[in-house]
């Protein structure tokens, strides 16, 4: 699967199935959505590759983990949830 951000400046690639699509509802995600929870991708840290762009990804930290996204457009790309080591959480 291939994706990229709003403006195009960020692009990835996972290279496997998804491990799991889940939804979370941390006071993070319902506020960034506005809504009752966000629904993600979960795939492999290895499985993904950001192939254009990671100069323009930017990282918030917050408890949980953290949120990357392109700083251009503020697309989000992934998370880091650091109850679960080993995975990314793709938008």
């Amino acid at each position: 699967m291939k994706g990229s951000c709003f403006c195009g400046e960020v692009a990835f690639t996972v290279s496997a199935e998804f491990a799991a699509v889940v939804n979370c509802h941390c006071n993070f995600c319902r506020s960034h959505s506005g809504a009752a929870f966000s629904t993600y991708a979960a795939v492999k840290e290895s499985d993904l590759t950001i192939s254009k762009g990671n100069e323009k990804l930017t990282r918030f930290v917050i408890a949980e983990g953290e949120k990357n996204f392109c700083r251009e457009c503020g697309t989000p790309i992934f998370n880091v949830n650091y109850k679960y080591p080993g995975l990314r959480m793709v938008y």
